[in-house]
């Protein structure tokens, strides 16, 4: 937000700090200053009437204009604008001013002698129009009258973050409340009466659905007027200098107020309007262009003004094309309103649109100042273009009264942690800033003002008074009490432990949105996504259901660079609509990961080989290695996944087995859509499922005993798998002195059974085992094969 110093110094009693410290003490009460610097450009001007021109007799672009500043006799200066004329008075820049970094001297132009300048608004910084030279209004200012105060070129222009729950700080009305509690000076008081020259109305109806979204809708008809006239000087330089551009006087006016006292107005053409003003709710794709041409489709959570034909503007956010004011106006309708934050708030990213007047509804206006800005903007309307008013029309009752906030000086000492605020010292902070209070003993009683949205608590009011009191000033103290460690349940596959293990093994975490675009989710995703009402974009308009379309994404932009070995890996929320209430998801915390291209980085001593399906399987061991019972299961229905290079990993959770994730090769379809060259490898585990399972791994001793290894050479039918085989023998060796179990061959042929190779490792706990011990495990081993269709291999 930009301020003018002079601007603000019209609103106050008595004179403003010095700019370095008004920007200090501005930052430290929470409105950070980014820059100050004078805005104009230019020193020692002076106004002067022309009294003749004459063509240079060397340039026909050139005029020699004798003009009138005061002195003895007229100075003679060469000016090439193309708005010179006679009797017209302007800025002259006499032998010695200082325009820019420049002193001004005499000097020969083209064979004649030049004793000044005539200045345009851009050349002395006053404005940014630079093709003609600026003219002054001759019934303002005297010939030979030093300009300084008049283009009020000692002013400063302050830029200045504004936080979004201040929006009231958004003019320099609201400004000038910090200002004057800064500077010590008495509140700021607003009066602007209007009066009416003729009985002209139009009637104003506020809808009952729309009551709450419009409290307060107000305007005042405006007949005669002349909008072809052009912005008074003053009137573009305080806009331009507030960072707004001139647009024509009836706009520019409306701008200013917003400007000076924080109220949007708008101005109609009253004769484009059809009878009356009806504020109401838009219907199911009712179509309004806009003023900057944007074709809105309306629906039925759109406010509208509109009158007894059709919608009019967008309300709190930008007018419409059919009732703009143009230069054949010669009627207006200027509307001022209260619009609530909540039906402005989101619109504007909704209809792809941005205004001004939207900034503010949004964030919130003084619901009171409405009247003030429609008579402000009625008398300047008058004064610039002519004609006359008539009476203020106003339909609803304003908004509701706030609750009063009650707070204790005990409380704002405590929360502030200074034992000196007592509650007259805090009441008086808050009177500076234009906040009502009342004291009984220690106990202050607020009343938030119209302006102030963000008042709502006790911790509010505190706030201020910390803000008055100084955040420099507040002590430094380190707090000290008795910490209690918390219990704790166990949760072996946090997301730390997840992260360091993936990284011994060569991955990279990536953090990717968690908005998608819709044609992932019907690629990867395996559930209906939540969709977004609002959505940023396009490429954001539902929440993941899987974590692979981001990383699939980034591993695409990199292979695309040049970056052909990628392992990459997220842990991150996915989202899942609950079929029973809608507005309920869960949200399970998930890792995935992706790989692309080899193994190992090239080197001379081993050929470069392609990561495959074996791999990542691995990987995965090794990240649930502390899983008991995890099983990887063949799936042939994945989606998303090749159907003979894709496994579903289970676990016992609670005595059930729960999916906890999948793992495989990336479909040859989807891997072709993509645009990857080869298929890349994925996997998605649930950590929400995994931190379920309580069972963690116990600490034995260990044996001094020797082990005894054994080998099996099984056979099977073509129907059994080797996740079978050990899954048998593992139920079994719970029983039995069976440390570890391998599989260490596999064989099949088209006319022979599956052969299997295990390998078991025994080894005693308190004693060697014996001959009998281990054949009696073997014994039992074998059985339990043979009960599930496995058999010994038959020598021969």
């Amino acid at each position: 937000m930009k301020i003018s110093r002079h601007w603000l110094q019209t609103f106050c009693t008595g004179p403003l700090p010095a700019n370095a410290e008004l920007a200090a003490c501005l930052t430290n009460r929470g409105f950070e200053v980014d820059l100050y610097e004078p805005a104009a450009i230019a020193d020692g001007l002076y106004a002067g009437r022309i009294l003749e021109i004459a063509p240079h007799p060397n340039a026909d672009n050139l005029n020699c204009c004798k003009v009138d500043v005061g002195d003895s006799k007229p100075l003679d200066i060469v000016c090439g604008a193309p708005n010179v004329a006679t009797e017209v008075v302007v800025v002259v820049a006499k032998p010695g001013a200082r325009i820019g970094n420049t002193i001004l001297q005499k000097r020969d132009v083209r064979g004649v002698e030049s004793n000044g300048m005539l200045c345009s608004a851009k050349e002395l910084g006053v404005g940014i129009d630079g093709d003609g030279i600026l003219l002054l209004d001759s019934e303002e200012i005297a010939v030979g009258e030093l300009l300084n105060e008049y283009l009020h070129l000692s002013d400063t222009i302050f830029d200045i973050s504004i936080t979004p729950n201040r929006g009231d700080c958004l003019s320099h009305l609201g400004m000038v409340r910090e200002v004057v509690a800064v500077a010590n000076l008495p509140p700021p008081t607003i009066d602007n009466p209007h009066h009416a020259d003729i009985d002209d109305t139009v009637a104003v109806r506020i809808d009952g659905g729309a009551s709450e979204a419009c409290p307060y809708y107000g305007c005042i008809v405006i007949r005669n007027v002349d909008a072809r006239r052009p912005s008074p000087w003053w009137l573009r330089t305080l806009l331009e200098r507030c960072g707004l551009r001139s647009i024509s006087a009836a706009v520019d006016v409306t701008n200013y107020v917003m400007l000076a006292l924080g109220q949007p107005l708008h101005a109609f053409d009253l004769d484009k309007i059809a009878n009356s003003i009806r504020v109401r709710f838009a219907d199911d794709d009712e179509k309004l262009t806009l003023l900057d041409g944007t074709k809105a489709c309306c629906n039925t959570d759109t406010l509208l003004v509109a009158d007894e034909q059709q919608g009019l503007a967008l309300g709190g956010i930008m007018g419409g094309m059919s009732s703009m004011v143009s230069d054949t106006t010669t009627n207006i309708l200027l509307e001022g309103a209260f619009f609530s934050p909540q039906v402005v708030r989101g619109r504007t990213r909704q209809y792809g649109i941005n205004s001004e007047a939207a900034f503010r509804f949004e964030r919130g206006v003084d619901r009171h100042i409405a009247p003030q800005g429609l008579a402000l903007g009625a008398r300047l309307i008058k004064q610039i273009c002519g004609g006359q008013a008539g009476p203020l029309q106003s339909s609803g009752a304003g908004s509701t009264l706030v609750s009063n906030i009650v707070v204790s000086g005990a409380h704002i000492r405590s929360l502030i942690g200074v034992p000196d605020i007592d509650t007259t010292t805090a009441a008086d902070y808050l009177s500076a800033l234009s906040i009502p209070v009342n004291v009984n003993g220690d106990i202050l009683t607020v009343s938030p003002p119209s302006w102030r949205f963000d008042l709502e608590r006790d911790v509010d009011v505190v706030e201020e008074v910390a803000r008055s009191w100084g955040y420099d000033k507040l002590p430094e103290t380190t707090s000290t009490g008795n910490s209690k460690m918390l219990p704790q349940p166990p949760q072996p596959y946090t997301s730390t432990k997840m992260r360091r293990r993936l990284a011994s093994l060569g991955f990279s975490e990536a953090i990717t949105y968690a908005f998608v675009p819709l044609h992932w989710e019907k690629l990867l995703g395996q559930a209906t996504p939540v969709q977004l009402q609002n959505p940023i974009s396009e490429d954001m308009s539902v929440m993941r259901t899987t974590l692979l379309g981001g990383l699939l994404d980034r591993a695409l932009f990199n292979q695309r660079r040049q970056r052909e070995r990628l392992r990459l890996f997220e842990i991150g929320r996915c989202f899942f609509s609950n079929e029973n209430d809608d507005w309920t998801h869960q949200q399970p915390l998930m890792l995935a990961g992706v790989v692309v291209g080899n193994m190992q980085a090239p080197q001379w001593a081993e050929k470069a080989r392609a990561a495959d399906f074996f791999d990542i399987k691995g990987w995965l061991e090794f990240l649930l290695r502390d899983c008991p019972g995890v099983r990887f299961e063949a799936d042939r229905t994945h989606t998303t996944l090749h159907p003979y290079q894709a496994v579903r990993i289970t676990a016992d959770i609670n005595d059930t087995t729960v999916v906890i994730g999948t793992a495989g090769v990336l479909h040859p379809a989807i891997t072709a859509e993509l645009g990857f060259t080869e298929a890349p490898l994925v996997f998605e585990l649930s950590l929400q499922a995994l931190n379920n399972i309580r069972q963690l791994p116990q600490a034995v001793a260990v044996s001094p005993l020797p082990l005894v290894r054994r080998d099996l050479s099984v056979t099977a039918a073509a129907n059994l798998t080797a996740a079978q085989l050990l899954e048998c023998i593992h139920k079994e060796a719970t029983k039995l002195p069976i440390i570890n179990i391998s599989l260490f061959d596999c064989y099949e042929s088209d006319n022979i059974k599956k052969c299997y190779g295990v390998r078991l490792h025994m080894q005693g706990t308190n004693a060697n085992l014996t001959d009998n011990d281990i054949n009696l495990a073997l014994e039992k081993v074998v059985n339990a094969l043979e009960k599930t269709g496995f058999s010994l291999r038959q020598e021969g």
